[in-house]
């Protein structure tokens, strides 16, 4: 560590402000100073100060799986609506007698398959974002409002919560599985004490 701070010292302080660019790699040792770090991630598994990371890390490891495929739910569920309203929306874009500005409007949210996926991805995480787009219920058609409510009740709602209650069983079990850990640690201490 002392080699790394004063090979940086110097190509810091010496090297850079006359010019030189002798010691790039510096860097490199940076890094190698970083994985040496990491051994100071075995003392966190045994402190009791760090138990909610521990948890926490725990909980997002064993989560990875079902985090995949809640991504994948998510984005086939968007993809569906997206495509539906691209496609439906598209001759109401492409027709000459509409108002300029709602065709203007439909075409920067719905008019092509990518901003109609981000439109949904708004409408889906973003808190009340289904309320920036009344225009397609009140000025489009009726339908649209519909589709807006059981896409917003179905996605945003259910299939979030649950994905959301997913995570949370996997911290609680998480947290259950480094308690008993940590009683069997302590009763094997206690045995060999």
């Amino acid at each position: 560590d002392a080699l790394i701070v004063i090979v940086s010292s110097l190509d810091s302080w010496v090297l850079t402000p006359i010019g030189s660019n002798g010691m790039q790699n510096v860097a490199i040792l940076r890094l190698v100073r970083l994985v040496r770090l990491s051994k100071v991630l075995r003392v966190v598994r045994v402190m009791k100060a760090f138990k909610s990371l521990r948890v926490l890390v725990s909980a997002v490891a064993n989560s990875v799986g079902a985090l995949a495929w809640s991504m994948t739910l998510l984005f086939v569920l968007e993809l569906i609506g997206a495509i539906f309203l691209a496609q439906v929306l598209q001759p109401m874009i492409e027709e000459d007698t509409q108002d300029e500005e709602l065709r203007d409007w439909l075409q920067l949210r719905f008019g092509t398959w990518l901003h109609a996926m981000m439109s949904l991805f708004e409408i889906t995480m973003a808190p009340g974002g289904f309320l920036s787009y009344r225009m397609l219920y009140e000025e489009v058609h009726i339908i649209f409002g519909v589709f807006l409510v059981v896409y917003v009740c179905v996605v945003t709602f259910a299939v979030v919560r649950v994905i959301t209650a997913m995570f949370l069983k996997a911290t609680l079990s998480a947290s259950d599985t480094d308690e008993e850990r940590l009683w069997k640690e302590k009763a094997e201490r206690r045995e060999a004490g």
